[in-house]
């Protein structure tokens, strides 16, 4: 699927952790989850564990940007650890996480894009990194 006009993606950097917290802390709120300090909370712990993961390259996020320079929607892809198993070769497999769209950007397709540009070669090639 084709980003739509006036968006393009890049991958998130780790000058982009606020950001991705803070879409994960709003994700949450969005999903029912209310209680402001258990948010707050959420979100404290958060950002070591995504801070970690970015530096040893076990998370991998895409953002959209609008022209204007501003975040529009996000999505994260966590590589983890896969045992021995029967079924290919691979070590690690992908989590797909942290899917979000800003209020203002909704309903244009932005996170059906971002999924559609992870399963057409983002995160294969994120896999055999």
């Amino acid at each position: 699927m084709n980003i739509p006009k006036g968006f393009g993606i890049r991958s998130a950097t780790i000058d982009d952790v606020s950001t991705i917290v803070e879409h994960r802390r709003s994700m949450f709120h969005d999903m029912g989850y209310h209680d402001e300090a258990a948010l707050d909370s959420m979100a404290t712990k958060f950002r070591p564990w995504l801070l970690a993961r970015m530096k040893s390259d076990e998370y991998r996020a895409w953002l959209v940007v609008a022209t204007n320079g501003s975040v529009a929607a996000g999505a994260g892809l966590w590589l983890m650890d896969w045992p021995p198993h029967m079924v290919g070769s691979g070590t690690r497999r992908g989590n797909i996480l942290n899917v979000f769209t800003e209020q203002e950007f909704r309903r244009r397709g932005l996170a059906r894009s971002l999924m559609g540009w992870h399963s057409n070669g983002a995160a294969k090639m994120a896999l055999t990194r």
